[in-house]
């Protein structure tokens, strides 16, 4: 009799192992990862989804330490092909690797390197079921970098066609304060450090986002 081996998949870690699995990752040696990825459970969703709810937080305190990091892990799910989860989880996680090192470099002034990240996180992600809410939260990173570098008329511009795809609790407090944003941005464009930024602090205090550390940042530019 012949026949053929079929492989099924295996169960996939619990959070809480995947948070042990991602403590072990970073703990671990760049160079040394590859050889141990197996040991290391670093193929499975659980870890990958851990390791960047524990980046994120890091972006303001060691941003070089997130850029390091979620680059490797960029590459490491990119080539060769890896099959992560069932659905679509590489490309969600090529997408959030991609938004972790682009936000990182923004934070290092690397601006050239960011708008990169930038562009590969919006390819994992319009690939994802989720899109929408991804994206959104990359839009919200793309103009705080606009923001930094003092290119208000775009600001403007994206300002109008990102708050649409924010959920909002108070719609007409939302519509007054981006007014408010946009009326003050035209005014006074190198007076930008005190009402302007006063202005978008209250615009995003509106607003429910769906990830909260991109709103935060951007109402603490100035």
């Amino acid at each position: 009799m012949t026949g053929r081996v079929i492989r099924f998949p295996r169960l996939p870690l619990t959070s809480d192992a995947g948070r042990e699995a991602a403590e072990r990752v970073l703990a671990t040696p760049f160079e040394r990862r590859y050889e141990t990825a197996a040991t290391l459970e670093l193929e499975d969703p659980e870890t990958l989804l851990s390791l960047c709810l524990l980046l994120r937080p890091k972006l303001e305190s060691s941003p070089a330490l997130v850029r390091d990091e979620a680059e490797f892990l960029y590459r490491f799910i990119e080539m060769p092909r890896r099959e992560i989860g069932l659905f679509d989880e590489r490309e969600y996680f090529l997408g959030e690797t991609a938004l972790l090192a682009g936000t990182a470099c923004r934070q290092l002034s690397r601006r050239e390197e960011a708008h990169v990240w930038f562009d590969r996180a919006e390819a994992g992600f319009r690939h994802t079921i989720n899109a929408t809410a991804d994206l959104s939260r990359l839009a919200y990173q793309r103009l705080a970098e606009r923001l930094e570098e003092r290119q208000f008329d775009i600001v403007l511009e994206m300002l109008r066609r990102s708050l649409p795809d924010v959920e909002r609790p108070n719609p007409d407090a939302a519509n007054a304060h981006n007014r408010l944003t946009a009326q003050r941005l035209r005014q006074g464009k190198a007076g930008w450090r005190g009402e302007h930024h006063g202005a978008v602090a209250r615009l995003f205090g509106s607003c429910r986002f769906k990830i909260a550390p991109e709103a935060h940042c951007l109402a603490r530019l100035g």
